[in-house]
């Protein structure tokens, strides 16, 4: 599942902060929170395999980061729950939560088929090609083809 942040968010904590799988070991953590009246002090995260847990990466300090990819060795299958911590320069603290469930599956392409067509006043070939794809699981992001020889 794609998920951006692209926004200033200070306490809607469905939608601060976006975990995302970017292959079978490693996963995401990204946010965009700010406090417009003291300035944000520091960022803390973590990922677990229960709410609020930190069996995976236990709770420490990004600082300012607010971007960091961790890599996770655990089975297909398994939820992780991220928890970011900020606080601001005046102590006070928000917590923030996103979850996402680690898929090891690729997508199912079916339908592929091939056209080739070509002109005989140009010369030029032209290959069509259309196929279907789905991943039931967590979403497809997107669907590249490769032609080579």
């Amino acid at each position: 599942q794609l998920m951006e942040c692209d926004f200033e968010k200070e306490s809607d904590t469905s939608s601060a902060i976006a975990l995302r799988q970017l292959g079978p070991l490693s996963v995401e953590l990204s946010f965009n929170i700010k406090d417009k009246e003291s300035g944000i002090f520091r960022h803390l995260a973590g990922i677990g395999t229960t709410p609020g847990g930190f069996q995976v990466v236990y709770l420490h300090s990004l600082g300012h980061h607010e971007h960091v990819i961790y890599d996770v060795n655990l089975p297909h299958g398994t939820t992780l729950y991220a928890t970011v911590i900020s606080e601001n320069n005046a102590g006070l603290k928000s917590y923030y939560k996103s979850s996402l469930v680690l898929d090891h599956t690729p997508p199912e392409i079916s339908e592929l088929a091939f056209n080739i067509s070509s002109t005989e006043d140009s010369g030029s070939v032209m290959l069509t090609t259309t196929w279907s794809a789905e991943d039931m699981e967590s979403g497809m992001n997107k669907c590249k083809i490769q032609i080579g020889m």
